[in-house]
């Protein structure tokens, strides 16, 4: 609507421009016989046509106006956008990380399982052979008594 509307205001000031050179503001008084083509408006068409163009000027301004607010809305949404692919990045490289250190952790308590196990091998271990070597040397002081006696 508004570029139909600029594009009529130019027209009719081209055609204005081409096709008369007399001034548009140029008062002549009643009952004049112009000799040219012209366009004759009265006072009254003049001031619609005048606050008409106001209006007009008004309503390309207000257009500007938005047009400068929607870029800058533009603007803020981009950046908007951008910090929040930013934020997605980073909540993935984190959740990447949490999970590198989970697999880590995973892996240590393993290893601590395996050692846990093998520390109760190792004590089982010791608790059977000391105990084999006292009923070992036990036996093995019986025996050597037994022997000194019938010697």
């Amino acid at each position: 609507m508004n570029k139909f509307v600029g594009k009529f205001l130019c027209l009719f000031v081209v055609i204005n421009l081409i096709v008369s050179p007399a001034f548009a503001v140029e008062r002549v008084p009643a009952g004049t016989i112009i000799k040219e083509e012209s366009f004759v408006f009265t006072v009254e068409e003049a001031q619609k046509m005048q606050q008409y163009i106001s209006e007009l000027e008004e309503t390309i301004k207000q257009r500007d106006e938005l047009l400068v607010l929607k870029d800058e809305l533009i603007k803020t949404q981009e950046a908007k956008t951008f910090r929040l692919q930013e934020s997605i990045i980073l909540r993935d490289n984190q959740i990447y990380k949490y999970q590198e250190w989970q697999a880590i952790d995973l892996e240590r308590v393993r290893q601590l399982e395996r050692q846990r196990r093998y520390d109760k091998i190792e004590k089982w271990g010791a608790l059977v052979l000391g105990i084999g070597l006292t009923v070992g040397s036990v036996l093995v002081a019986d025996q050597i008594d037994d022997f000194a006696e019938n010697n």
